[in-house]
C-alpha cells in the first residue's frame, strides 16, 4: 500500500492538463488518409484552398490551378515553423516563365526567395542583376533527360541557373527578373538554395504563405487570429501588401490558429523534477527492484521443486492463451473482417482437397474455393496450429493487416480459429504470384506489365511506410508474396511477419525474418528490421522483375553470383540495359523506363542503409517527377562490426571492391 500511495503521489505532483484548440468547423483539412495544417484545406471556408486528388493510389494535395499542359504541381510536405509549402516542380521543356508564375502563385502564396529557378533556352543567361550559379553537365543532362527534351541536351541548348532573382532581404521571389530574360524559352524546373548551396533534389519550389491583413487589424478574434502561446508576424505581399502569419512558439508544435489545431506540447515532454522527488524516485525503484530480485529467487526455487506441476499448469496457460485471449486479441480492431466457422470453409474448399491446393508455404497451404453465401471466389490459407511460429504469424496477419487498406494490398475477408484450425480468407488472386510469370518457360511477361507491376508495389509500400496511422515494416518482399488479379494488378500480401512501428524510422523488432537474398547484410547481422529493410527488399525484386533472374545464381563452378553486384558491374561498364531480361526488347521508351527501374533498384539495393532513398524519394524517381540518382561506378561493400546489444547498430566503414 506505500509503495501504491508513493506512485500516486508522484503522478498528482508531477504537471499535467494540456488544452488544445479545437479544429475549424466550417474548413474540410482532410483528403484520404491525412489532414494538412491550417489555413490549408480543400473546402471554400478555408483561407488558402488546396484539391485533393483522392483518385491517386495515393491521395495527395495539389495546387488548385492545373497548367495548360495539364501538369499538376503536389504538395511535398508542410513547415508551419517557417510558414513554408514545398512543392513538386517536374521538369518539363513545355512550362513558359509565364505558365510557371500562374501555377505557382494564389491568392495567399507565393514563391519564396529560397527558390532557384532553372531557366532553358537557345541563348538562355541569367539575368545580371541576380545572383547565378552553375550546374554540373551531368546534372543538366539528367534534367533535360527526365523532362524527355528530345535532343536538346546534345543541340547546345543553354540551361540558367538562377540561385536568386529576389532582391537583398526580400520574402518572395521577383518573377519580373526571369520574364524580362526574352531569350530564355521555358522554366526547366526549380530546386531550393540555402545560403547559396543547392537541396540534394532537384524539381521543388518552396512557397511561402500569408493571411489577408495586418496583425493589429486582427487581433485576437476571427479566422485568421493567432492561438494561444503562437507569435503573429507581419508579411510584405509580392503584391506589395502587407499581410500576416501565425508561428508557435519555441518549444511547441502546431500550425499557431486559434481556428486550427493551436499550439501545444510535443508528444514527449521534458518535466522538471526537484531534487527532492528525484529521492523519493530512486527510493521508491530501489524498493521495488528488490522486491523484485527476492520474488524471482523464490520462483525460480520453486520452479525447480515442482518441475512436473509446473509443465502442467504452464500446459493449462498456454491452452487458456489460444481459445480465449487470442480470440479476445483478434477480435479487437477486425471491425472489416468477418469471422467464419470451420464447417463454411471446408464446404467451399471441398474439404481441403489436395486438388483445389494453389501453394505451399513454411506454416501451411493455400486452397481454391468458392463460398456460396457470398457468391465469392476465394484463397483459404491453413496454418499448423501446432506451429508457435504459425500461431504467432495468424495473429500478427489479421491484427494488422485488417486494419489496412490499399488497392496494392491483398484484401483480407475473413479469418477462422476453430476445431483445431487456423485459417485465413482472402480475394482469389487469378494470376496467381509474381514469381510463376517471370520465370514462365512458355511465356513471357510484357514489359508494360511488369513496369505497372513496380509503381503498383511501390505505391503499396509507400501506403504502409508513410500514409497509415502506425508504421508497418512487411519484412519479407519478394515475387512469391506479390499476388495478380485477373487484370495483372499487384497485391501485396503475405502479412505474417509484418511488425508495427512506433515513432521513429527503426523497427525494434529483433531476430531475423524474412527470405535469405531479400535480407540487407546489417538486418542479417544485427537482427534488426526496418523500413530501410524493407526498401532493400524493393529494390531486390526491381532488379528481379526487370532482369528476369533470381537474387543469387550459383555456377557450375560453384560461384554464387548475386544480383545486386551482378546489374551494378553492368552499370559501372555504361551498358546496364545489358542486364535486362533478353526476352525484351529494351528499346525506345521501354528501354528508357528499364534503365530507370535498375537504377532505382541499385539505389535502394545500396549497402549502406544511410545512402538509400525513403520509399517516397524512390516513387518519385520511377514516376519520372525526379531525376536519377548518381551511383558510383564500382558497387560500395558496407562491413559491420559485432552489435554492442541487440538493438544498436554495429560500426560499419564503406570500401569500394570490384570482386563479388
Amino acid at each position: 500500500m506505500d509503495t501504491v500511495f508513493l506512485f500516486f503521489l508522484l503522478v498528482f505532483s508531477l504537471p499535467h492538463g494540456i488544452t488544445f484548440s479545437a479544429a475549424a468547423d466550417r474548413c474540410d483539412r482532410r483528403c484520404g488518409g491525412f489532414t494538412v495544417p491550417y489555413p490549408f484545406g480543400f473546402s471554400a471556408g478555408c483561407p488558402i484552398l488546396l484539391s485533393c486528388d483522392a483518385n491517386a493510389s495515393t491521395p495527395t494535395a495539389t495546387l488548385p490551378i492545373r497548367a495548360p499542359n495539364g501538369m499538376s504541381y503536389h504538395v511535398v510536405a508542410f513547415n508551419s515553423s517557417a510558414s513554408t509549402v514545398l512543392v513538386a516542380v517536374p521538369p518539363s521543356c513545355a512550362r513558359t516563365v509565364k505558365e510557371a508564375r500562374t501555377a505557382l502563385s494564389g491568392p495567399n502564396y507565393g514563391v519564396s526567395a529560397r527558390t532557384g529557378l532553372f531557366l532553358r533556352g537557345g541563348e538562355c543567361r541569367a539575368p545580371p542583376d541576380a545572383s547565378a550559379c552553375s550546374l554540373p553537365s551531368g546534372v543538366i543532362s539528367s534534367l533535360l533527360r527526365t523532362a524527355q527534351c528530345a535532343a536538346a541536351w546534345n543541340d547546345g541548348t543553354a540551361v540558367a541557373c538562377i540561385a536568386s532573382a529576389a532582391a537583398p532581404n526580400a520574402t518572395f521571389l521577383r518573377w519580373e527578373k526571369a520574364e524580362e530574360n526574352t531569350n530564355c524559352n521555358d522554366v526547366l524546373t526549380s530546386a531550393v538554395f540555402v545560403e547559396g548551396k543547392s537541396s540534394m533534389e532537384f524539381g521543388v519550389a518552396d512557397l511561402g504563405w500569408w493571411l489577408d491583413g495586418t496583425c493589429a487589424a486582427v487581433g485576437d478574434k476571427g479566422a485568421g487570429s493567432c492561438a494561444a502561446n503562437a507569435t503573429c508576424t507581419d508579411v510584405r505581399t509580392p503584391g506589395r501588401t502587407t499581410g500576416h502569419r501565425c508561428v508557435c512558439n519555441a518549444g511547441l508544435d502546431g500550425d499557431g490558429f486559434s481556428a486550427g489545431d493551436g499550439c501545444y506540447p510535443p508528444r514527449f515532454v521534458h518535466v522538471s523534477i526537484s531534487t527532492r522527488w528525484i529521492l523519493l524516485l530512486a527510493v521508491v525503484i530501489v524498493y521495488l527492484l528488490s522486491i523484485t530480485i527476492v520474488a524471482c529467487f523464490l520462483l525460480c526455487r520453486r520452479k525447480m521443486r515442482n518441475a512436473r506441476k509446473t509443465v502442467r499448469r504452464l500446459s493449462r496457460e498456454a491452452t487458456v492463451y489460444h481459445d480465449e485471449l487470442g480470440d479476445n486479441e483478434l477480435d479487437q480492431g477486425t471491425t472489416g473482417p468477418r469471422r467464419f466457422s470451420y464447417h463454411e470453409l471446408a464446404a467451399a474448399t471441398n474439404k481441403f482437397c489436395d486438388d483445389g491446393v494453389l501453394g505451399k508455404g513454411g506454416f501451411g497451404s493455400v486452397y481454391r474455393g468458392f463460398h456460396g453465401g457470398m457468391n465469392r471466389e476465394l484463397a483459404v490459407k491453413r496454418v499448423s496450429e501446432t506451429s508457435r511460429q504459425g500461431w504467432k504469424e495468424f495473429v500478427s496477419e489479421v491484427r494488422i493487416i485488417s486494419r489496412l487498406r490499399h488497392r496494392n494490398l491483398v484484401q483480407l475477408i475473413g479469418w477462422c480459429h476453430g476445431d483445431d484450425e487456423l485459417l485465413l480468407v482472402y480475394d482469389l488472386m487469378h494470376n496467381g504470384s509474381l514469381d510463376t510469370h517471370l520465370y514462365a518457360t512458355d511465356s513471357v511477361l510484357a514489359w508494360s506489365v511488369r513496369y505497372e507491376i513496380v509503381l503498383g508495389l511501390g505505391s503499396a509500400l509507400l501506403y504502409l511506410h508513410e500514409d497509415t496511422e502506425q508504421r508497418v515494416v512487411h519484412r519479407d518482399i519478394k515475387p512469391s508474396n506479390i499476388m495478380l488479379d485477373a487484370s495483372f494488378t499487384a497485391k501485396l500480401g503475405d502479412f505474417g511477419l509484418a511488425r508495427l512501428i512506433n515513432d521513429g524510422r527503426r523497427s525494434h523488432t529483433t531476430g531475423i525474418a524474412g527470405t535469405m537474398g531479400y535480407i540487407d547484410l546489417e538486418c542479417v547481422l544485427a537482427g534488426r528490421t526496418s523500413v530501410e529493410s524493407d526498401v532493400y527488399s524493393f529494390g531486390v525484386v526491381l532488379l528481379e522483375i526487370t532482369s528476369g533472374r533470381r537474387p543469387a545464381v550459383v555456377t557450375r563452378d560453384e560461384e554464387v553470383i548475386r544480383l545486386v553486384q551482378w546489374v551494378w558491374d553492368f552499370y559501372g561498364g555504361g551498358a546496364i540495359l545489358d542486364a535486362a531480361d533478353k526476352r525484351l526488347s529494351g528499346s525506345g521508351i521501354e528501354g528508357q523506363e528499364m534503365e530507370r527501374v535498375m537504377i532505382v533498384g541499385l539505389w535502394c539495393a545500396h549497402p549502406d542503409r544511410g545512402l538509400r532513398p525513403s520509399i517516397r524519394q524512390a516513387m518519385n524517381v520511377l514516376r519520372c517527377e525526379a531525376p536519377l540518382p548518381s551511383l558510383p561506378a564500382r558497387m560500395p561493400v558496407a562491413t559491420y562490426g559485432p552489435p554492442t546489444n541487440s538493438l544498436g547498430s554495429g560500426t560499419m566503414v564503406m570500401s569500394s571492391v570490384g570482386g563479388r
